[in-house]
Order: structure tokens, then sequence, then C-alpha cells
């Protein structure tokens, strides 16, 4: 992994994630807005952004959320590795794996004993639910949550991003 380097995202990098990270699904203008909104978070130390840089072209992210939105994380004072994106060039070669290690190392220096994340369930997320699994985060035992919210047996809900196994890890 030639010149591959993790750091924390500074304000002149947005420009360079908005254009790199701007997806299909979303808008410039949304995209802009959440880089803005994660850096502003990283400033008042409620989000560290990580940036994954091969070479000096940033080709990952991830974060690490003090408190997450996840109510059990939040109320258990679990720190979530949130929103991992290697690009898509970069991807089963390793990266995410090095960028998530980075993040758990991170949250052992700030005294975390404890570390959590979300993934997805269907296939797009199928490497993630490997990856995780393969480093020793075990599903936390309180079933799946639509929008951060616990499923209720027999309602419907979108198969979608929203729709999340929550995991954790003993630091």
């Amino acid at each position: 992994m030639p010149s591959l380097i993790i750091r924390e995202m500074q304000e002149k990098d947005i420009e360079s994630l908005v254009k790199n990270f701007y997806f299909p699904w979303s808008s410039q203008q949304a995209t802009t807005f959440k880089w803005q909104q994660y850096y502003k978070e990283h400033q008042n130390h409620i989000r560290t952004v990580y940036l994954l840089e091969n070479e000096g072209e940033i080709i990952g992210y991830g974060s690490l959320l003090k408190a997450s939105d996840y109510s059990y994380f939040k109320e258990s004072e679990i720190p979530e590795i949130n929103d991992v994106w290697i690009s898509e060039n970069f991807r089963k070669k390793g990266f995410g794996k090095k960028l998530i290690l980075h993040i758990e190392s991170e949250a052992r220096k700030r005294g975390y004993s404890e570390i959590g994340l979300g993934v997805g369930l269907y296939a797009d997320y199928g490497n993630a639910q490997k990856l995780y699994f393969q480093i020793g985060y075990k599903p936390n035992g309180k079933g799946i949550t639509y929008k951060t919210v616990q499923v209720v047996p027999g309602e419907k809900y979108a198969i979608d991003d929203d729709l999340i196994l929550w995991l954790t890890k003993k630091l």
C-alpha cells in the first residue's frame, strides 16, 4: 500500500470530498451540505472524520461518532463507526479494514472499551458484513432497526439503507 495515509479531515478537503464522493442518489447541494455539516461536527468534537489517502488522492472516509443516533449505543456510551466508504476501484484490497482498525485504535486511545457500527441488510452490504464479522464484530442482540428505531414484528419496512443490524466489538 504505497503512500497510504489516514488523517483527520480539514476544511480544505470539503471541495475534493464533494467532487469525488458525489453520488447519483444525491444532489450536489445535499453532498456539499453533508460535508460542511461533517466538518462542523468534526470541529465541535461530535464526529471525527478520517480520510484515507493513497498517493495524495482521497479514496475513502469514515467517522467516529461520540454519541450515536442509535439509542442503545447512545445510552450505553458506545461510540459508533459511521459512514465508511471506500472508492469502488479500491475495494477488496484491505483499505476498508485498515480504515476501520485505525478508527478502533483512535477510540481505544480515547478510553473506550467497546465500539459499535451498523450495517445494511441487503446484498450491496455483503462485503461489509463479511468484513465486520471477520474482524470481530458481533450482533448486539437488540435486533434490527429502521431509521434507528426497533422494528416491530409483523410491520413492513423498506429494504433500504435505513434497515440496519447493529454490531459491537470489545476493544
